[in-house]
């Protein structure tokens, strides 16, 4: 099961989740893929007194066509509790943007 509420995601560990992400341009206007982008979903197990990005990367996936798919596998073997996940636009360009980031709760 996954659950979104606000930036919060909600999963259970070791089932199949699919989540579709949708990108606009700062004018509103719905952002199109080019050639050469790339999506990645980073989830971390924070470390006390750590910055999301210094704290332990557990998983990374690359998006097709927008959609996170994760796996049994992907989460199986994850501690239940409060992880945090960052999803990032890489753009042919070399240009970075953060898309959303947020708490991620693996539930059992």
């Amino acid at each position: 099961m996954l659950n979104i509420n606000g930036s919060k995601i909600s999963f259970v560990r070791g089932d199949t989740g699919y989540l579709q992400v949708t990108i606009h341009t700062r004018t509103g206007e719905f952002y199109i893929m080019q050639e050469g982008d790339s999506i990645a979903f980073h989830l971390f197990k924070k470390r006390k007194g750590k910055k999301i990005e210094e704290s332990d990367k557990v998983l990374t996936k690359i998006l097709q066509n927008r959609t996170l798919t994760l796996e049994p596998e992907d989460t199986f073997f994850l501690q239940c509790g409060v992880y945090y996940y960052k999803i990032i636009l890489t753009k042919a360009d070399g240009e970075v943007q953060t898309i959303n980031y947020g708490p991620f709760v693996l539930t059992k």
